[in-house]
């Protein structure tokens, strides 16, 4: 598929269009039950951001315009419920929970990664919830099973994917590489092409090498079999020989590579889809999109972000009722639909949402770049919240990158660090 760009304005909308949309969605919800009196009091929320996320100010406040489109309209519906909203890097969530929690100052909900929610799960500080068979049935099929605790509990309901994909520069590129041999060659001929030095980063390029099942093999312990052990030397080596290429450049920090793409200085990189924002401020009408370049092993594997609502600890049983029904809001198909049409930049997990990819051609390539997306696995989500494992693992990719370790040394590194045993030493 060839690379899809639109208008910068696009995607703005003013605060008449705001108000009309909160009046639509108020109008077209179902109505308070006559004899149920209305939820009044006040709940508290935790919006999490990744570290880069918390970086840009740009996303922090697009962000913030999602989430209090809906919370505006649900307090619209429940004009007695008051919202208290706070923002945190989701890296520090673990240690301000316990510390609030500790006073009974905890949040009602948290606005977090999958990977996050999966993390405070493990060190108790949210709860589980069991859902209504009406709200699962409204979830598309692969948005469920990561967030399972038990046949009837979920640690966590979901509010929207945030796909990956490549992001490029119009005025440096004509068109992204469609395959990993035209990416080289982009990146031998014009201003450099850039990438994330982590493997959570770099997971697309597994599917386009035909190393993802072998990776998971590798991060779940497993003794691989002769063919995987393969698949992961020829996935590495193609990573250590890419990173000969004199305009190919691996990023450690991700703020840098996002700097250096807003200003210019690479032309292509691999991109989360909340960071579509701000490129798209800092380069208007040079920014463009496509899906990731496929490769010998197959397409891309590039891997979806799923946003989750988690439970607080410390919420009374009214705060609770007030937090269920905002989740069950969250849910409904109209602001689903609204929330991926006016952000461009999410895709609803309700699965009664049909996004009309002819109104938008880059609402067609985030879709694709979904639809080509693994889904998501415990296994997946266990290693993204584990910064320890994701730390040493990283520094592993390093050194192959930089020619310190062989991919045969570095492949049995890897393979001793995801061992279950050392897993058990370390404490994770």
């Amino acid at each position: 598929m060839g690379f899809l760009t639109r208008k910068h304005d696009s995607r703005q909308y003013g605060i008449k269009a705001k108000l009309a949309l909160i009046a639509l969605l108020a109008s077209t919800l179902p109505a308070c039950d006559p004899g149920e009196p209305g939820l009044r009091g006040t709940i508290y929320i935790y919006l999490g951001l990744t570290e880069d996320q918390a970086l840009s100010e740009q996303i922090v406040a697009s962000k913030r315009e999602r989430a209090e489109f809906f919370l505006d309209a649900f307090q619209r519906e429940h004009p007695g419920v008051g919202i208290q909203l706070q923002y945190y890097p989701e890296a520090e969530l673990a240690d301000r929970l316990r510390s609030k929690n500790l006073g009974g100052q905890g949040p009602d909900l948290l606005l977090i990664n999958a990977g996050t929610v999966q993390l405070l799960h493990r060190e108790a500080l949210i709860r589980s919830i069991e859902p209504s068979q009406e709200l699962l049935s409204q979830f598309r099929t692969s948005a469920i099973p990561p967030l399972r605790d038990g046949p009837s509990s979920l640690i966590g309901v979901p509010f929207v994917f945030e796909p990956q994909l490549a992001c490029f520069n119009k005025k440096l590129l004509k068109r992204a590489p469609s395959d990993l041999k035209e990416m080289l060659e982009t990146s031998d001929t014009r201003p450099g092409i850039g990438a994330p030095l982590t493997i959570s980063g770099l997971y697309w390029s597994l599917g386009s090498l035909g190393a993802r099942k072998a990776y998971h093999q590798l991060i779940l312990g497993q003794k691989l079999t002769q063919d995987s052990t393969e698949a992961l030397l020829h996935w590495l080596q193609w990573l250590q020989d890419a990173n000969t290429h004199a305009g190919m450049y691996f990023y450690t920090f991700p703020e840098r590579l996002v700097a250096d793409f807003s200003g210019g200085k690479i032309s292509w990189t691999p991109c989360r889809s909340p960071f579509i924002g701000e490129f798209e401020k800092e380069l208007a009408d040079d920014f463009g999109v496509a899906l990731l370049p496929q490769g010998p092993g197959g397409i891309a594997s590039p891997l979806s972000d799923m946003r989750v609502w988690a439970f607080g600890l410390d919420s009374s049983e009214n705060q609770k009722k007030i937090a269920r029904k905002l989740v069950e809001f969250a849910a409904n198909p109209l602001v689903q639909f609204r929330i991926s049409l006016d952000s461009d930049e999410v895709l609803p997990t309700n699965r009664r949402v049909v996004i009309p990819i002819q109104r938008s051609a880059f609402l067609h390539t985030l879709v694709a770049a979904h639809e080509n997306s693994p889904p998501l696995t415990k296994e997946i989500l266990e290693y993204q919240s584990d910064l320890e494992l994701q730390g040493a693992a990283n520094k592993i990719m390093g050194k192959l990158l930089y020619g310190d370790l062989k991919p045969k040394k570095a492949l049995q590194k890897l393979e001793k660090l995801f061992r279950p045993e050392t897993k058990q030493a370390s404490g994770r």
